[in-house]
């Protein structure tokens, strides 16, 4: 009778080459290298047996596709070596980075101080679902629309004064980081007078607040009597009292340049 055949090794992994790659990488080739690989070994990913390679007693091959390529997160690569004897290798970490994001441009690159609520469009590369649009460095809810694209919906107190803000994209970890700003002007729109109260005054009357109601008002409009810049309280972007006005006359409103 023949002596029974020796038993399979323990495989033993020593590297992954490569050991990672970035989260949409197309279809990959990764060689497992260690010892003790057998021309039956089969390599798992995630505890999932893979059509193997065997190149030699320290070199297997597997093809990853894009679906397992396609999100970010750690995998564990391991060889399995069947009986008699054999067994399961310690595992090794594969690494599926998230890339580093680039903003190219925003719609609207201006705002107004009455754009609360609108939707700004950021464009870019390297967006993933998890990417987060920050608003001078403040996260903010975002919608995924592709690796392309991401929006935003701007919050009234971002625009309440005129100025810029800093606009940016963060991918997280692994890999991930964040885009270099780019930043977005906040306007001031076009005042429009409404109405006045008093709507009309007697002539040589005595001194009176007017107040002028419309929208687009500002901390900084002033309010012109006959073309001539007169002290202005603000009360809000819709109501802008005028203090001490004699008579009713044509007005306007300005903002400074």
């Amino acid at each position: 009778m023949s002596p029974p055949p020796p038993p399979n090794p323990v495989p033993a992994i020593s590297s992954v080459t490569p050991s990672s790659v970035t989260a949409g990488a197309s279809a990959t080739t990764v060689t497992v290298n260690g010892s003790g690989f057998i021309q039956s070994s089969t390599v798992q990913w995630n505890q999932s047996s893979r059509a193997t390679t065997f190149i030699s007693s320290t070199e297997l091959q597997i093809t990853l596709t894009a679906t397992d390529l396609a999100i970010a997160g750690t995998a564990q690569v391991a060889v399995v070596n069947t009986a008699p004897g054999g067994g399961t290798s310690s595992p090794a970490a594969f690494t599926i980075n998230n890339p580093t994001p680039q903003v190219s441009g925003i719609s609207p690159s201006t705002v107004t101080t009455a754009g609360g609520g609108s939707t700004v469009t950021v464009t870019g590369s390297g967006f993933v679902s998890t990417s987060s649009v920050t608003w001078n460095g403040t996260a903010r809810a975002t919608t995924y629309v592709s690796a392309a694209q991401l929006q935003f919906t701007l919050q009234a107190s971002d625009v309440a004064a005129g100025g810029s803000a800093q606009v940016s994209v963060s991918n997280p970890a692994p890999g991930g980081g964040a885009a270099s700003p780019t930043q977005i002007t906040i306007v001031y729109p076009l005042p429009i007078i409404n109405s006045l109260n008093p709507p009309a005054v007697a002539a040589g009357g005595p001194a009176l607040t007017l107040t002028i109601n419309g929208t687009g008002f500002a901390p900084t409009s002033v309010v012109q009597y006959n073309g001539v810049a007169r002290a202005t309280s603000y009360v809000n972007s819709t109501t802008v009292p005028l203090e001490n006005l004699e008579i009713s006359e044509r007005m306007g409103v300005i903002f400074p340049s």
